[in-house]
């Protein structure tokens, strides 16, 4: 099976942030202009942050350039309370107009789930639950079919993306290549490289030539990871 390959940015914005899921305005469009041959279709962003909205969609839109958002349902037009933020680096969601302007301007509209848990920690019944909540919401928002879906915080196993499909999402967009044999019969697969303050345009173009992920994409994994153990512990 063809594995297709893409970008995948969080945040977008020029404010003070906490950790290093963000980039800069400056940055993003020096992405842009340096590998624009090669970035049509292939530009995509999880939680569905207002700062994509605010700060990317104009720069994308001046280069004719289309993405794909995934939000998280449940925190529509809230902030992200979901991530562990220290009460101080919170972020606005998009709101339904929003995503309704970005449809309206060709973007494609994911799911990216409900209530952004990690699906390790959910009954199969509770993941089906917010893939298909998720799914219904933005069909009823959108009046068309949503088919794409982004794994929450990347962690993923057979069962989850059975569940995905059993679900009726055709695309399933995850940021490493898939170690086991287990290969789903789907349209196909997307792996994306996750783009974050510290990634260098180097790794972008390497990713591009067949790179698998390097030692700070995984190491923004583990990251990723022990966030999810951190508030098991306090919460």
């Amino acid at each position: 099976m063809d594995i297709q390959k893409a970008l995948s940015f969080h945040k977008i914005t020029n404010s003070t942030n906490l950790g290093i899921n963000h980039i800069s305005t400056e940055n993003f469009n020096t992405i842009l202009l340096t590998f624009k041959n090669i970035l049509n279709d292939r530009i995509t962003f999880d939680d569905g942050f207002e700062s994509v909205y605010k700060n990317a969609f104009p720069i994308m839109n001046s280069y004719g350039l289309g993405g794909k958002i995934f939000p998280i349902v449940g925190y529509i037009n809230k902030y992200n309370n979901w991530d562990f933020n220290f009460g101080i680096n919170k972020s606005k969601h998009l709101n339904n107009n929003q995503i309704l302007e970005l449809d309206k301007y060709g973007w494609e509209i994911g799911s990216h789930g409900f209530f952004h848990h990690p699906y390790t920690d959910m009954t199969s019944k509770e993941i089906l639950n917010d893939l298909s909540y998720s799914k219904k919401y933005l069909e009823d928002l959108l009046s068309k079919e949503v088919k794409s879906f982004a794994v929450p915080f990347n962690i993923y196993n057979p069962i989850i993306f059975d569940l995905i499909l059993e679900s009726g999402y055709k695309v399933i967009f995850f940021n490493s290549f898939y170690k086991s044999d287990y290969v789903p019969h789907i349209d196909y697969l997307v792996q994306r490289k996750p783009i974050f303050k510290i990634t260098s345009l180097k790794s972008i173009k390497n990713y591009f030539n067949g790179e698998k992920n390097n030692f700070t994409d995984k190491m923004i994994q583990f990251c990723a990871n022990a966030t999810i153990g951190l508030k098991h512990l306090l919460y």
